[in-house]
């Protein structure tokens, strides 16, 4: 698999920064519903409006109570023997029309802090993206200010 390595920042509830370092430089940029995409090295710019998407994961994610998430989810939540120090949740979409964007979602949270320790988010039609972050740290701000955080969560992504 390829696996690109970087810093991540997180302002809840929309801002985001992702700076990729290998296997090239790119950043992933979200911010007031727009999604910026840039790879200086290839001079390459994209820019595209995700607020619909941005809407479906606050109306699924944030605004529910555990009892409606798993109305729309089915939830099965371990200890994982094989990421040592972590507890996994494994969420699985009961609608069609979630399934349309995401088939599955892991997450794995660290047992002493309940901070993301990963994340695996399967697509339609097999792709799949793993995050994996370390380094985690609380309320520290971004390198490049294009995300300008005051109260995020960074930690290498890969």
């Amino acid at each position: 698999p390829l696996v690109a390595e970087g810093t991540l920042h997180v302002v809840r509830p929309h801002n985001v920064e992702m700076v990729y370092t290998k296997p090239e430089r790119k950043t992933v940029t979200i911010k007031g519903g727009q999604l910026l995409l840039a790879a200086p090295d290839r001079n390459f710019k994209q820019e595209r409006d995700i607020s619909q998407a941005l809407g479906r994961i606050e109306k699924y994610f944030v605004e529910k109570s555990p009892k409606e998430l798993r109305k729309h989810f089915t939830i099965a939540a371990s200890e994982d023997k094989e990421r040592a120090g972590t507890y996994r949740i494994d969420m699985t979409p009961k609608r069609k029309q979630i399934e349309q964007g995401l088939t599955r979602l892991e997450l794995w949270l660290r047992k002493d802090t309940l901070l993301l320790d990963a994340m695996r988010m399967h697509f339609p039609g097999e792709a799949i993206k793993m995050m994996e972050f370390r380094d985690v740290v609380l309320n520290k701000g971004a390198s490049s200010g294009s995300a300008t955080p005051s109260t995020p969560r960074s930690g290498d992504a890969r």
